[in-house]
């Protein structure tokens, strides 16, 4: 049978996903927990929490980054900036760095994923496998933020 290679259709790669958890909090932010969720608490100016993540060896695209939280306000519209570096080992860690703010209105305790893909996707150089990877989620100084801070869904091929 064989056929023409032009004709066989390509292989696709699957699609798989991580998930990482907040690595630490700072700027007065405090662990704490809604139902079986561990989080950091963001609600109040310069807090922050830090999530830390390695891409995997088979990564080859980036489908989505997504990052999990609770918010704790009613309805609230919340504004969240998130700050990525990323690196490969013996590379500076902010060889790659990017800067994004979303905003978001959610319901109380109801899980929210927040697309932060823009944080990898639109860099000159793209992410990697074996890249490091680190984002620091705070609140903009002056906005009504208070919500649980859970971790990022890495979603790649």
């Amino acid at each position: 049978m064989g056929g023409n290679r032009s004709t066989r259709s390509a292989k696709q790669l699957p699609t798989k996903e991580m998930f990482f958890t907040f690595a630490s909090l700072g700027g007065g932010a405090t662990l704490t927990f809604v139902g079986g969720f561990a989080g950091v608490l963001i609600d109040a100016d310069d807090e922050a929490a830090y999530i830390s993540l390695f891409v995997p060896h088979d990564f080859r695209a980036l489908k989505s980054l997504k990052l999990l939280v609770i918010p704790i306000a009613a309805n609230a519209a919340m504004t969240l900036r998130s700050i990525c570096n990323f690196a490969h080992n013996e590379e500076v860690y902010n060889t790659h760095e990017k800067t994004v703010d979303d905003s978001f209105i959610a319901g109380t305790n109801v899980l929210h994923e927040i697309d932060v893909t823009d944080l990898l996707d639109t860099l000159v150089v793209p992410l990697d496998n074996n890249d490091y990877v680190g984002i620091k989620v705070t609140r903009i100084a002056g906005q009504n933020t208070n919500a649980l801070i859970v971790g990022v869904k890495l979603r790649y091929n």
